[in-house]
């Protein structure tokens, strides 16, 4: 196939699988849920998110033996990976519509807009503009970013893929490169899938940026009548069906067999933990550095640096692995380019719309009221401990879960580790997509499963760390204050 035949077809798969994914999305959060249920309020919603979580590297390892058998098949391998494509093109949808606030422009203003007699362009394009900044806005940024994040997919494609099956411009690009390509073509290459991002990202920045002078918070959960019932079982029968393909599936195919490969991939333990324990350090690197990165944008950032910045990471890890590639080759910086920093810098850029994400959804969670309660009681020395430990669980175990969650993404990031990555060191990742293309032995699930578990490893251990020096704590008086039996004894 040519280059403009698999971007035409990766475009038509896209478009599809976004507007079916919005649209069910949108279902589920104003008919799925039940408004007088407040705690399938939080799991269903919590249940449709979990895919954005699943590595794609898995998802793509686990459906690979089954895509074999649809190799006579091309339509049945596109469906295949289309649905698992649907399912965290709905997480992604969901995600949106739970963050973007309900906008002030009202149906009372529109109708009233309509009402006035005037007919001319400008009239209609105001109306237009009105829609879209208040009753479309949502609808029309959940639409660009769940194209935009299912146009973007490689690893899920790559390992699906057995007979250029199913078709995607990722994984035609990617192999062309490995396969010996020169960067200056795939950077030509690379124009038309550019100009496809920037078609998705201009708007939804756009609509994103132009926000109204008043907001409300996020849109209610409105949903009344009879089809409740209907909506709310077809909302929990999707939510069952994501897990099961992107969650439980994976777990069911792989723990068998890593339990079985243990005893193989721990004969080298120290081998094995050297590399595990470098690749985390790396990828946690990474995440920190995002996160802070993401965090003086909120707090010192303007409006025109906060997307300048978060641009080159809005168009995938295939477009910024590769234009690094290319600015460390220019003669100044070539003697940086075997070295860990075109990976930092490769990770941190891809993972800072993430990051931003992440605190703004933990804004949202922290009220921020208690917080500023929290630290005033750090001005009585007598409640310093239980104020520490109340920003503990306030504040600081949320910044350490999106770490662990960055760290997570970093770790499973093939492409950028696969381009920028030094010549002597290879991450785990790599080796992991090498091997699932080729086999699927007992060893390699047990060393996936392993990998799997290394942030969450890390954040139970940090997490383990403060509940100890915490505990330590109470039994030290706070500086400059008297004990407890002095105080009795006074």
């Amino acid at each position: 196939m040519t280059a403009s035949i698999v971007l035409a077809w990766s475009v038509v798969r896209t478009l599809l699988v976004a507007t079916v994914a919005v649209s069910t999305a949108q279902l589920v959060l104003h008919r799925g849920i039940p408004a007088d249920r407040p705690l399938l309020r939080r799991i269903l919603p919590a249940a449709l998110l979990v895919p954005l979580t699943i590595p794609e590297l898995i998802v793509g390892f686990s459906w690979r033996y089954p895509a074999q058998f649809l190799t006579h098949s091309p339509a049945a391998t596109e469906i295949l990976y289309a649905g698992v494509l649907l399912i965290r093109s709905c997480a992604v949808a969901l995600l949106v519509f739970l963050m973007m606030p309900q906008s002030a422009v009202t149906p009372e203003s529109l109708h009233s807009w309509a009402l006035l007699p005037d007919r001319t362009v400008r009239h209609r394009m105001t109306a237009l503009r009105l829609n879209l900044t208040g009753p479309w806005r949502a609808f029309a940024v959940a639409w660009c970013l769940t194209a935009l994040v299912s146009f973007q997919d490689f690893e899920t494609a790559a390992l699906i893929q057995i007979d250029r099956h199913p078709v995607a411009w990722t994984a035609w690009l990617f192999d062309a490169h490995a396969g010996g390509q020169q960067p200056s073509e795939t950077l030509k290459r690379l124009a038309g899938p550019l100009t496809v991002q920037m078609a998705l990202l201009i708007p939804a920045v756009l609509l994103i940026a132009t926000v109204p002078e008043r907001e409300t918070e996020s849109p209610a959960i409105r949903q009344t009548g009879e089809r409740h019932l209907v909506c709310a079982v077809a909302a929990c029968l999707f939510a069952l069906t994501g897990l099961a393909l992107t969650g439980l599936w994976p777990l069911a195919v792989m723990v068998p067999e890593a339990i079985r490969g243990l005893p193989l991939i721990l004969r080298d333990g120290w081998g094995l933990a050297a590399s595990q324990m470098a690749t985390l350090g790396f990828s946690a690197a990474a995440a920190a550095t995002a996160l802070s990165a993401a965090f003086l944008l909120k707090r010192h950032g303007r409006l025109l640096w906060v997307i300048l910045l978060l641009l080159p990471g809005l168009t995938g890890s295939l477009a910024v692995s590769l234009g690094l590639l290319r600015l460390f080759q220019l003669p100044g910086l070539r003697i940086l380019w075997d070295t860990w920093l075109p990976l930092l810098l490769g990770q941190s850029l891809l993972m800072l719309p993430r990051a931003w994400v992440l605190l703004q959804i933990l804004d949202r969670l922290v009220p921020v009221e208690s917080l500023h309660s929290a630290r005033l009681l750090k001005t009585d020395a007598r409640f310093v401990p239980q104020a520490r430990r109340l920003l503990w669980r306030l504040q600081e175990l949320g910044w350490l879960a999106a770490v662990a969650l960055l760290c997570h993404w970093c770790l499973w990031d093939v492409t950028t580790a696969s381009i920028l990555r030094p010549v002597s060191v290879e991450p785990v990742v790599t080796r992991l997509y090498r091997e699932m293309h080729f086999s699927r032995t007992e060893s390699l699930s047990a060393l996936t499963l392993i990998t799997m578990l290394m942030p969450a490893a890390a954040a139970g251990a940090g997490i383990a760390v403060r509940m100890l020096a915490d505990r330590c704590g109470r039994w030290m008086p706070a500086s400059g204050t008297p004990s407890s039996r002095s105080e009795a004894v006074g």
